[in-house]
């Protein structure tokens, strides 16, 4: 496993009442199956937080779906990254605290909606 792949692309940082989730994957913050996880995961420990603001890092938000996947020739990675990415969104709009994007530089595709 290499240094990157051992780095944990979303972490959580509590702010007093905010949960701050930062995306850093050291490349474009693509969502990928790993970055999935882990935002999933920081949302997870965000319960007893009264907002959640998910931030990217200088210049980058997120590049969007991992094209690594999705240019793989594995039409059912592809897909479950699709669907997963779906649930993700779909978890952030019904979110029962307000979920604020501290867009910091460029959002692109799955990534405007992240």
């Amino acid at each position: 496993m290499t240094e990157l792949e051992a780095h944990v692309p979303a972490t959580l940082d509590s702010r007093g009442d905010i949960a701050l989730i930062t995306m850093d994957d050291g490349k474009a913050n693509a969502i990928s199956f790993a970055m999935l996880d882990a935002l999933n995961a920081a949302l997870d420990d965000a319960k007893d937080a009264k907002a959640v603001v998910i931030a990217g890092r200088e210049r980058m938000f997120s590049g969007g779906f991992d094209l690594s996947v999705m240019s793989s020739g594995d039409v059912n990675k592809a897909v479950e990254l699709v669907k997963n990415g779906g649930r993700l969104a779909h978890r952030l709009y019904g979110f029962d605290k307000p979920v604020v994007a501290a867009a910091t530089g460029h959002g692109i595709a799955m990534g405007l909606f992240t």
